[in-house]
């Protein structure tokens, strides 16, 4: 394992030092990918209080302090630079390579359900029950389109979709599902295409061909296919939407560049609600968490700089990172309501802890209020997406005209 570290944020040439840019970094991952994997890649951004941990929009953002001509100087006490870019890198080994049909026959021998089964299986026991309401996975399949047309999640959505594309008119949906998004964005006077997978009348195209039935919509056809090898033209769509699906993809690039391939010079690609982990002990403890993946094993998840990079590495411009508590497109289920009462429930949570495990000492305000920091030092506070396996960020990313 060799592990890397510079100074990150704003280019800067001191002569004697070089403070690294996001091209730069991303430069450095292309030259070393023949050679090996990037395992690890984090982020860390100097404040007045100390060191923290960031991700690289943010710590992109800062400038150094040269101590030999005063340039940038603050009052933050920098010695130097004010962030750092840490990878950990480990070269290749000669391992036997399984095809794509033995992994599948290897996946299926260790989970033991489809996606439509898991879900079909799930519906019978009661302990799934909200978790599939709040995902549209119930059966009711007209329900399920009404209550995402109506939920804050999709309002924001449009919102979002319309402030960056006013003038779109045609979107390809990737990873469909049973149409609520399809659906949804159809009846807001959109031309669809759907692309599914799944065949199936519960989770795939066979719903969603269903529900277009069923509110007369004319502006949708369907395409079973993965989003790996799209069977489009090139150049077709104005905006590609994806929720919840780019995180599934068992190949990011090619997932991406098929994206770029299909989108119109100037067109969008929002893709919404993706799984985001840190590091590689992030993504099994998010994997271990998820109440699905033990049934039919599909969830995945990346690193942010992952999915920047595959966007990059795609002749696609990242141009807004929404991370898990920036927008109700992420944290929905959840509401503005419930976020604002969680420092509330968390204080009280904790101070019922520390009594517990502290006994008399626990019931002083003032080692309640030590112990509290204390938690929210080492795990983060109430709002803090640390403490969420596999958060969601959104991404908005655009075709360049010159593309």
């Amino acid at each position: 394992m060799l592990c890397i570290t510079f100074p990150y944020g704003k280019f800067e040439n001191h002569g004697f030092f070089q403070q690294f840019d996001d091209e730069m970094v991303s430069r450095i991952k292309i030259l070393l990918e023949p050679q090996g994997k990037i395992r690890e890649e984090r982020y860390f951004l100097y404040k007045q209080e100390g060191w923290i941990i960031s991700n690289s929009s943010e710590a992109g953002e800062a400038e150094s302090y040269n101590p030999h001509t005063g340039k940038g100087k603050g009052t933050d006490e920098a010695a130097h630079c004010r962030a750092l870019c840490c990878l950990a890198f480990s070269k290749n080994q000669k391992v036997v390579e399984m095809s794509a049909e033995s992994k599948l026959h290897s996946d299926k021998a260790k989970y033991p359900m489809t996606w439509e089964e898991t879900i079909i299986h799930l519906r019978t026991l009661p302990s799934f029950q909200e978790v599939l309401h709040e995902s549209y996975l119930d059966s009711d399949l007209v329900s399920n389109a009404e209550r995402f047309q109506n939920s804050d999640e999709f309002n924001a959505t449009l919102k979002l979709i319309r402030s960056h594309a006013p003038a779109a008119t045609t979107i390809l949906d990737i990873g469909s599902g049973n149409g609520v998004s399809t659906i949804a964005l159809a009846r807001n006077g959109y031309t669809l295409t759907a692309l599914e997978p799944d065949p199936s009348p519960t989770v795939g195209c066979a719903a969603i061909r269903s529900m277009a039935e069923h509110y007369g919509i004319k502006t949708v056809s369907i395409l079973q296919s993965y989003a790996e090898a799209i069977p489009a033209e090139n150049n077709t769509f104005d905006i590609v939407h994806v929720r919840q699906a780019m995180h599934h993809a068992q190949n990011l690039d090619k997932f991406l560049t098929e994206i770029q391939r299909v989108l119109k010079p100037g067109g969008f690609l929002f893709t919404l609600r993706d799984h985001v982990i840190y590091n590689n002990h992030d993504k099994q403890i998010f994997l271990k968490a998820h109440p699905l993946q033990e049934y039919y094993g599909g969830e995945n998840a990346y690193t942010e700089a992952e999915y920047l990079h595959a966007m990059k590495h795609a002749g696609l411009k990242a141009i807004r990172v929404l991370r898990h508590f920036d927008s109700v497109i992420n944290y929905a289920p959840l509401t503005q309501e419930t976020l604002a009462s969680l420092p509330r429930q968390f204080t009280q949570n904790l101070n019922t802890r520390a009594k517990q495990k502290f006994g008399i000492l626990g019931n002083l305000p003032a080692f309640q209020y030590i112990y509290r920091k204390a938690v929210q030092f080492r795990f983060g506070g109430p709002l803090d997406e640390r403490r969420i396996p596999g958060r969601m960020y959104s991404f908005v990313a655009v075709k360049p005209v010159s593309a």
